[in-house]
């Protein structure tokens, strides 16, 4: 049987605009360079900074709904989840017609696998907008949990109404056509789906595996090549094109295809089993970290950050997480925020030898030598093991020695 499709809940965007009464409604204008200031970190997923600047646009504005409802959704993205509920209520009781804050909350209540507390807060969001197009969507997902398919084609359609762009909703109402045997509307609606996004890699995989199911396995290992190259994690695809060409009688390429799902699959194991273990235990900063590394390791640089951030905001002398999470801004070319990630590092472990290594690594690219090179001595007297270490002081020293050479003349 093939694996259960992995993008599903994760795939339901967080609604991230201002959302509830702004301003207008009497905000002292004082607080907006403060909410202003909040979003701007929040975009950049520094949400513990966010936080606090949220907290500052509170202290003038303690009655503002729309900075209760970004402080939830900051809340939420670094998933203080009990904090991110009392913001979005604090919000609706403050504008109840806040249909953002009622859909971000049964966001909230779906990621904790809450799936029945949903409901409502989504109904409240459509009668607060019967227009949410992200709301119908969510409501039809519920349904189809469910098994009330008829509900759900009805709010899938509906989305797609308000918002034909939306590839997500499509990939949904072709996954319900396909489960009820209805290929023709399961193929018309994935090929929206690439209408509206032809970089939809659900879509892709969509289509995949309703052509595998049809027996069309030279299409399904056409669009599954292109799901894969779309999104190189994509589990369902790598097995579903591991077995289409199995199916086409090419052992070699469908044993290379089931391997990298196997791979794959193991590690989705190990990421669900962390994020189970979060919710009864979210502040575990160990947990966090060790979901950073998985994240780093698979290269997804955006999810490994906020989780090494959650850790130091669990346990500030986490060194390691604070070493981790330089070497992402380093590979990102930001090397005044992994400069200070290195030495905040060092502050909770001064002996820690990598962060020694990766400041030398900063020295090396702004060009002082002499700096990488007294840091990575540094390194290596507390780490004389790490052959990389000495590696870069044989690097540091000779550019060292060449910058201290005077140029050569030309010849004449």
């Amino acid at each position: 049987m093939a694996p259960g499709r992995l993008r599903g809940w994760a795939a339901l965007l967080l609604s991230c605009a201002l959302g509830c009464a702004g301003q207008e409604q009497g905000a002292p204008a004082a607080a907006e360079p403060y909410l202003r200031l909040g979003l701007a970190l929040a975009e950049q997923h520094r949400y513990s900074e966010a936080l606090a600047a949220y907290q500052q646009a509170l202290a003038l504005a303690p009655e503002a709904a729309h900075i209760h409802y970004n402080m939830a959704n900051a809340y939420f993205r670094f998933e203080a989840f009990p904090e991110a509920i009392a913001a979005y209520h604090r919000a609706i009781a403050l504008d109840p017609d806040c249909a953002a804050a009622y859909y971000n909350l049964a966001l909230l209540h779906i990621r904790r696998k809450q799936f029945s507390k949903a409901f409502e807060p989504l109904q409240q969001a459509l009668r607060a907008d019967p227009d949410h197009s992200l709301a119908h969507n969510a409501l039809g997902m519920l349904y189809f949990r469910q098994g009330e398919y008829q509900q759900a084609a009805a709010e899938y359609i509906r989305a797609v109404q308000l918002d034909s762009a939306q590839a997500e909703v499509w990939c949904n109402l072709g996954e319900l056509y396909t489960n009820q045997n209805d290929f023709s509307r399961a193929e018309a609606a994935y090929r929206q789906a690439l209408a509206a996004d032809s970089a939809a890699a659900e879509a892709c995989d969509g289509l995949g595996g309703l052509y595998a199911k049809q027996q069309r396995y030279a299409e399904a290992v056409e669009m599954l090549e292109r799901a894969v190259a779309l999104d190189s994690l994509n589990t369902r695809a790598c097995f579903l094109l591991g077995n289409a060409y199995l199916r086409m009688k090419e052992p070699q390429q469908g044993q290379r295809w089931l391997e990298v799902f196997s791979r794959l699959e193991a590690q989705d194991r190990l990421i669900a089993s962390l994020k189970h273990s979060l919710l009864s235990h979210p502040d575990n900063a160990r947990l966090h970290y060790s979901l950073g590394v998985l994240y780093g390791q698979r290269q997804q640089f955006a999810e490994a950050k906020l989780k090494y951030e959650q850790a130091i905001a669990r346990d500030t002398a986490f060194a390691a997480a604070y070493h981790n999470l330089a070497n992402i801004h380093l590979r990102e070319g930001d090397l005044e925020r992994a400069s200070a990630l290195f030495y905040q590092a060092l502050a909770a472990d001064s002996t820690y030898a990598l962060a020694h290594n990766g400041l030398g690594n900063v020295h090396l690219l702004r060009k002082d030598y002499a700096a990488a090179l007294r840091a990575y001595e540094r390194a290596l007297r507390f780490d004389p093991t790490r052959t990389e270490i000495r590696e870069n002081i044989e690097s540091a020293s000779r550019l060292a020695l060449r910058e201290a050479l005077p140029a050569a003349r030309p010849s004449r």
